[in-house]
Order: C-alpha cells, then sequence, then structure tokens
C-alpha cells in the first residue's frame, strides 16, 4: 500500500462459455498510494510510472510464442477522491506517469504502451478529465494524442448526488498543530474533506493555559461536565466548520502529537440550537475515530492471521502498597473472554490465552506475550506515564510499546483499558499527570510499531461501563462489522448505561475504520458500509431526477 509499490496479478480463469478465448482482463496491476491526506503529485506520477513499467517487464519476460510490443492499460483516476489532487490534476499525473514510463521501457526494448483509457463513472469528473487532458496533449505535441470525446458505457451518472465527492464512506479531518510565537497560544491548522464541501482553515487560536486547565479538568473528573464539552467544541472548531462538522454521521480525525492530547471524544455541539432531537454526544452521532500522523513506523510488519490467538489480561499482579486491586479490571477481562468465546460468532476457547487470576506477575505476562502469534491483545490493569511506561507488572516494570515491538507477529488490534476509577486516587497523589496525553503517547508508540487499530483509555473510567464498552466493541466486532461501527456501538452503550459519567469518551480509538475481524471467509472480511439516506438532500427537479437515475443503474 506504500505509494510507488505494486503488484501484478495475472488472471488465470477461462470464460465457460468460450474455452478458447483469452482471459479477460489478461492481468490486474494493484498500486499502492499511501495513507490518505498524503498523496502527492509527485508520489503519483511515481507510482504510475513504475505500476506500468513493472506491467512492461512482465510483457518482456513472457517467451516468444506470447510476445507482444504494444499493449493497452485501462486506469480509474487514481487518487482524486480524497484531498489535494482533482480529477482533471488526477487524469494529467497518471499520463505523465504512463509516458515516462515508456520512454524508460523503450530504453529498454520492453513493449510500449499504445493507448491508455480512463474510467469514470460521473460524467463531470470524466469532463474535467478531458479537459485537463486536452490542455496536456496541446503542451507536449505528438507526445500524448486524447482520442474523440468522452464516451459513454452502461452505468454512467451524470454527477454525485452530493456536492463534493470523496471516494470512501467516512468524512476525513486533519488537524495538525501549529507553534506560534509564543507559548500562551496554539494554532490549530484544519484540512476538512467531507462529501458536502471541501474547503481549509487555518489560523484557529486558543489560549495554551485555559485550554491546557480545561483538558485537565475533563480527563481527570469522573462525572461528565456537558459543558466542558461544548466549550472545547468552540474553542478549538472554527464556527464556518461547524456546520459540516456537526453534521457529519462518520468522521475519521488525523492528529498530529500536538492534537491527539486533546480530547477530542468529549467535544459536544449545542444539539438544540441545530433542531435536532437526537440527544447522544457528538462522538457518537458522528461514529468518531482517530489517525495517527506519524512518520515514524515499522517499515516491514509480519501481520496476523485468522488462525492466531487473542491474549486477555486482566488485573496482573503489581506493588499493592503503591497500587491498590482492581477488581472491576479483572471482571472486565472475564468478561472479554466470556464474549470472545461464546455463541455462534466466538472463538474456539484454545485461541483465546486468559491471565485473568490477578496473581499474574511480570515473569508470567511476558513468557505468554511471546508464548504464540496473537491477533488481538486486550489488557486491563494500572498505567503508568513515562518513558517506559505501559501497563504496570510486579518488580517495577512494564508492559509497553517495546514489548511489543518485540513481538514478531504484530497484533492487528490491541485494547489498552489501563487508568481504571480504582485507581484514580494513588495515581494523582503520587504523580499527577494527563492521562489523556498518557493514551495519545501509548497509542502512537503502538502504531508506529505497527499495530492497526489501538484503542486505549485516555483517564480513568467507572468498572460497568467499562466493561459494558469492551464486551459490546467484540460482539459487534465478532459480527463482522466495521471497526468504526464497533467502537460508535460501544460507545453508545457505554453512554447509555450512564449518561452523566465521561466514562464513553474516555477511549481514544485509532485504526482503519472498514478494518474487520478476519474469520478466513472472503464472505466476512469486507463488510459493506451502511447505505445512509443518500436522498435526504433532493431539493429541486433535478436533484429527483438524479436521484432517479442513480436508483435506476
Amino acid at each position: 500500500d506504500a505509494a510507488g509499490s505494486q503488484r501484478i496479478f495475472v488472471n488465470l480463469r477461462r470464460n465457460p462459455d468460450n474455452p478458447l478465448a483469452m482471459p479477460r482482463p489478461r492481468a490486474v496491476v494493484v498500486a499502492g498510494l499511501g495513507e490518505e491526506g498524503k498523496l502527492s503529485s509527485g508520489e503519483l506520477v511515481q507510482t504510475v510510472r513504475q505500476a506500468v513499467l513493472a506491467y512492461a517487464l512482465h510483457l518482456a519476460q513472457q517467451d516468444s510464442a506470447t510476445a507482444v510490443s504494444h499493449y493497452e492499460l485501462a486506469a480509474t483516476l487514481l487518487g482524486s477522491g480524497g484531498i489535494g489532487i482533482t480529477a482533471g490534476s488526477a487524469a494529467q499525473l497518471i499520463a505523465q506517469g504512463a509516458r515516462e514510463a515508456n520512454e524508460r521501457a523503450q530504453d529498454c526494448g520492453w513493449p510500449q504502451l499504445s493507448r491508455l483509457t480512463l474510467i469514470e463513472v460521473y460524467l463531470d469528473r470524466a469532463s474535467e478529465a478531458w479537459r485537463a487532458l486536452q490542455a496536456q496533449a496541446a503542451a507536449t505535441s505528438a507526445r500524448l494524442e486524447v482520442l474523440g470525446t468522452v464516451q459513454f458505457g452502461t452505468g454512467a451518472l451524470r454527477r454525485p448526488m452530493d456536492a463534493g465527492y470523496r471516494g470512501a464512506q467516512y468524512d476525513f479531518i486533519s488537524v495538525v498543530s501549529e507553534a506560534t510565537g509564543t507559548e500562551q497560544q496554539r494554532r490549530l491548522s484544519y484540512t476538512l474533506d467531507t462529501r458536502r464541501a471541501r474547503t481549509e482553515v487555518r489560523a484557529q487560536q486558543a489560549q495554551g493555559p485555559l485550554l491546557n486547565e480545561l483538558v485537565a479538568k475533563a480527563s481527570n473528573d469522573a462525572s461528565r461536565d456537558s459543558q466542558i464539552g461544548r466549550t472545547l467544541f468552540k474553542l478549538l472548531v472554527p464556527v464556518e466548520m461547524e456546520p459540516f462538522l456537526g453534521g457529519t454521521t462518520e468522521m475519521l480525525i488525523e492528529l498530529d502529537a500536538g492534537s491527539a492530547v486533546i480530547p477530542w471524544e468529549l467535544l459536544d455541539t449545542d444539539v438544540p440550537a441545530q433542531g435536532s432531537s437526537d440527544a447522544r454526544p457528538w462522538a457518537i452521532r458522528s461514529k468518531l475515530l482517530r489517525k495517527l500522523r506519524t512518520e515514524d513506523f515499522r517499515p516491514q510488519v509480519s501481520d496476523a492471521t485468522a488462525d492466531d490467538s487473542v491474549l486477555v489480561i486482566g488485573e496482573p499482579l503489581c506493588n499493592r502498597n503503591l497500587y491498590p486491586p482492581l477488581p472491576g479490571a479483572r471482571a472486565e477481562a472475564l468478561a472479554v473472554v466470556e464474549r470472545l468465546t461464546s455463541g455462534a460468532d466466538g472463538i474456539a476457547a484454545g485461541k483465546v490465552r486468559a491471565l485473568v487470576s490477578g496473581e499474574d506477575d511480570a515473569r508470567s505476562v511476558i513468557n505468554a506475550l511471546f508464548e504464540r502469534p496473537y491477533r488481538a491483545v486486550h489488557v486491563a490493569g494500572h498505567g503508568a506515564f513515562g518513558a517506559k511506561g505501559g501497563v504496570v507488572l510486579s518488580g517495577d516494570t512494564f508492559l509497553g510499546a517495546n514489548e511489543v515491538k518485540a513481538m514478531r507477529v504484530v497484533p492487528e488490534l490491541v485494547f489498552l483499558n489501563c487508568c481504571h476509577l480504582a485507581g484514580r486516587d494513588a495515581a494523582t497523589t503520587l504523580q499527577p499527570y494527563d492521562r489523556a496525553s498518557f493514551a495519545a503517547n501509548i497509542a502512537q508508540a503502538l502504531i508506529e510499531v505497527g499495530v492497526r487499530c489501538v484503542i486505549a483509555a485516555g483517564w480513568a473510567v467507572e468498572d460497568a461501563p467499562a466493561e459494558t464498552f469492551a464486551t459490546t466493541f467484540y460482539a459487534v466486532l465478532l459480527r463482522g462489522e466495521r471497526f468504526i461501527d464497533a467502537v460508535a456501538a460501544a460507545r453508545e452503550a457505554a453512554w447509555r448505561q450512564n449518561p452523566q459519567g465521561n466514562t464513553w469518551a474516555a477511549y481514544q480509538c485509532y485504526g482503519d475504520p472498514g478494518w474487520t475481524w478476519n474469520r478466513g471467509s472472503a464472505a466476512t472480511q469486507h463488510k459493506p458500509a451502511p447505505v445512509g439516506d443518500e436522498f435526504v438532500a433532493v431539493s429541486s427537479p433535478l436533484a429527483l431526477t438524479l436521484a432517479l437515475e442513480t436508483l435506476a443503474i
């Protein structure tokens, strides 16, 4: 999936109606575009160039009986469904990459790409691409020729139903913290890509000490002050962006180290002012997930498989003079084991390694961690902040990112619930710390190791809602639902159990919204996103015509 990477998949399936016909298409070249929001024009050109060269080399290596001197390719408007690259610029960059590949292939004596067909479902985007290619052809003389006009095929649509175009079901918001001339001010830079609009807003400033005080109050108080969430929303979110963020139904918010410490899950809008009867908090209504912007990560990750196990740790043994017992953590771990192994969608009991006696010391925990490969690790216990911080174990030791990094197979999912309410007083008395920052730091370390999905508690949580969050999350995930749906269902269940508390907002959830629990069956690995009300915005005869055309096709 890295920009510039590619794989060629040769089609070996024959047409059952005509066994003598060649397979169509002959092959598929899958090219990587990297993470959303980071693709540059140069990387898109490089990706296309390398992909075309790879296929030209593949053809050059065929035996003389099947050798060709020219070939054709088809492609979508790669990279045009996100931030920064329009349909027209995508078409130009793809053509440039293909042309550069042809020049290098010619020097090597490899087959030449004679025709490139660009496929797009929407006429307005296809027309934009055609006009951009016409301008490019005029600038490159004989090197590029646009053949004819836009041709209509089966399933063509005039334009998207929404004003904006987006290639994913969820909205994407990037929030980057920028340094200013004084430490008293913090500036947040927003980039917004939704189905309704694509815009960029800068220079939203907040008073640093005031923001820190509000964040500390929200993350260290067991009871929820709903007004703090609304205040933080108004301090942090530009006024012109509130209608888009307040009206979204699925949102992935990309954060850097500076903005990740903010408890975004706790932010809330003025629901009555928007005329909505939905009283659920913003993070539940919007199905909020986080994504961490980081440049440091493990280059080669050995992924877990559907046959790997799950490790559940509850209340590991630690210094009782410093850390009080956590019966709620052990109860949560037992409930998670029960949920994982019960029901038709459960996991075989032999695939779940459980350390839930309350007497498991550091040696037992670390031995279990390296005993076998795990696809998921769930830990409930005390957490400690610092350079070597993580889940507290016996003998002044910790289970943290370094230990996960030493695993040969990196888990796909790590759930850390290590700031329980029972440990509030002890942790605060020993060394007060920013719990939201602790969760963000441990999540960042795990993501850099290669963990795909991370859930970390940002502050002390109540036992009963915490158990409800965990069991609901795994129940929805085991049904084959998407990661974003499992998180949303868990948050809502914890909120309904205690709307006056803030446990539901404590969990910082990082990961791919569409990731699902792989059960080894193709039918359950790629569950589609639920279809929302696409036609709620029909407001004119033309919009109704578009809606009917979309339904018909």
